[in-house]
């Protein structure tokens, strides 16, 4: 199993945990109080909720993962499509005993959240942050190009990948090609995140092996519960997008934040922290029969 360096954000609460075909990196926070899961986009990893968990873990058992093979979180068989990722999920949560009451998801997580949502007997409450429910936002987006998704997704093209873009002036650059602006702190993570090959791996096949068509047909023929919350400068998953994808979809509310992109959870802790506990207050609508 491998565990994050010691200077990797909350590496004091890392743990790692074999589950379906997934040997997790996870961090865990607090042990009273609401169930949080944490679920991060493509290409990210645990360090975007670096600025969330601890308070919410002062009031709230919070739980964040790095997706299979993404991160920490090598997986032993390609576990990167949509219903493979949740179905990985699925084994982690029943190993660690825990249904979260809210699932907060960035991007590409907020997929998993609502498919999560459908799927889990207590259809937890879902808090979306900039979905990627047309496309896959994110610097991942920009890393992986319709061109790129082409290809042979081999180890040896990931490498190529990671070397190229692995680089504090690229990883910038894509950041701020997001409508984001993030600390140095950051950028640097995301750069060592994108230096790892065996994590740009994962992310490539991910984005191949996705079908959001397919999903957003299943959103509107089921019944969902969420809010999603998206910034006026998201350049990666923009509100028009994201308005489109929703059609036809009931019990969606969207609030849009100003002067704020794509990694909004990143440059607006706070906010993120007031929507959570906001989200955790509210009462939950009873689902149809």
């Amino acid at each position: 199993m491998s565990l994050p360096p010691k200077d990797w954000p909350l590496a004091e609460h890392s743990k790692a945990l074999s589950a379906g075909a997934t040997d997790w990196h996870l961090q865990r926070i607090g042990d009273k109080g609401p169930k949080l899961l944490f679920l991060h986009g493509t290409g990210a990893s645990v360090h975007s909720w670096r600025d969330i968990l601890p308070t919410l873990g002062a009031k709230a058992q919070t739980l964040a993962i790095d997706l299979p093979g993404q991160g920490y979180s090598p997986s032993t068989v390609r576990a990167y499509g949509l219903r493979e990722m949740t179905v990985e999920i699925i084994a982690l949560l029943e190993a660690l005993d825990f249904y979260p009451d809210l699932i907060v998801g960035h991007s590409a997580g907020v997929p998993i959240a609502l498919a999560l949502q459908l799927d889990l007997p207590n259809s937890p409450k879902v808090f979306g942050i900039s979905p990627a429910l047309s496309a896959f936002g994110g610097p991942a987006s920009l890393f992986f190009s319709a061109v790129a998704r082409g290809l042979a997704l081999t180890p040896i093209f990931a490498k190529g990948f990671s070397f190229f873009n692995g680089t504090t002036a690229r990883t910038r650059y894509l950041i701020r090609e997001t409508g984001s602006k993030i600390s140095d702190e950051g950028i640097d993570l995301y750069r060592r995140l994108v230096a790892n090959s065996d994590h740009t791996y994962a992310a490539l096949c991910m984005m191949a092996d996705w079908d959001l068509d397919a999903f957003r047909r299943r959103l509107r023929s089921e019944q969902i519960e969420a809010l999603f919350w998206i910034g006026d400068t998201d350049r990666a998953t923009p509100l028009s997008d994201l308005k489109e994808a929703m059609n036809h979809v009931k019990n969606v509310e969207i609030i849009v934040e100003p002067d704020a992109g794509h990694l909004l959870h990143e440059e607006k802790p706070e906010r993120t922290i007031a929507l959570v506990n906001q989200i955790l207050d509210s009462p939950k609508t009873k689902k149809a029969p």
